[in-house]
């Protein structure tokens, strides 16, 4: 009996041992704005953590931080200690949940300048040569009854922003925003992409929201 237990005790560390030191790496395809003719050139192959950093573009007046639902994470492999396979899913995946023929771009608006309003309706998005508006806005925060921001809780929600929203605090305030375009997403490998926010985001005292061009970026991860 005593080496019965002796054996079981071996076996459930050995088991152990097996599932601490499973590990893999993952990655595929996701679009990084920038702004201007030239995109944006990587020594390395990133993270999609980092892409994410590097979404912020700092414009004169603002700084406004873009990404799109389309980040596609083409394999996906998960190892033992002793790198022995244990999960190869060669599958194509979005990374974010997603409706059926609508493309989301998330924004994150951080005024510098006083003066900015936002009509989410008059954003364009092109894909591929098409263009459409935006049907669709919602303000990421916490609400009362109301409507109206709360300063404590922990109640978050998206809110329709149906009408013009005055972007009025600085610098400490980040609005959170979320566009719904009529246009099916399409991996972001080799797809041409473009947002112009132009007449949506205006500031009279500020330059134009350049172009928003959108470069296909290739990344790679490991985790445990």
């Amino acid at each position: 009996m005593s080496l019965f237990r002796n054996l079981m005790s071996i076996s459930v560390l050995a088991l152990l041992l097996i599932l601490s030191g499973c590990a893999g790496f993952r990655g595929g395809w996701t679009s990084l704005a920038y702004v201007g003719d030239t995109p944006p050139q990587f020594d390395e192959v990133p993270t999609s953590g980092w892409v994410m950093m590097r979404s912020e573009l700092k414009l004169p007046g603002l700084k406004l931080g873009v990404s799109i639902n389309n980040q596609l994470r083409t394999y996906d492999n998960q190892v033992y200690f002793f790198v022995l396979p244990l999960v190869i899913d060669p599958r194509n995946v979005y990374q974010l949940e997603g409706k059926e023929g609508v493309t989301r771009v998330s924004l994150r608006i951080v005024p510098t300048h006083p003066g900015y309003i936002f009509e989410p309706q008059r954003a364009r998005l092109s894909v591929n040569g098409k263009t459409v508006q935006s049907t669709a806005a919602y303000e990421f925060g916490r609400w009362d009854a109301n409507g109206e921001p709360k300063l404590a809780g922990t109640d978050y929600s998206h809110k329709p922003v149906t009408q013009v929203l005055s972007l009025s605090e600085l610098n400490d305030k980040a609005y959170q925003l979320t566009l719904e375009f009529p246009i099916e997403r399409v991996s972001p490998e080799g797809a041409a992409i473009s947002l112009d926010l132009s007449d949506a985001l205006r500031n009279n005292a500020q330059p134009a929201i350049p172009l928003i061009r959108f470069h296909p970026v290739r990344w790679k991860e490991g985790y445990t």
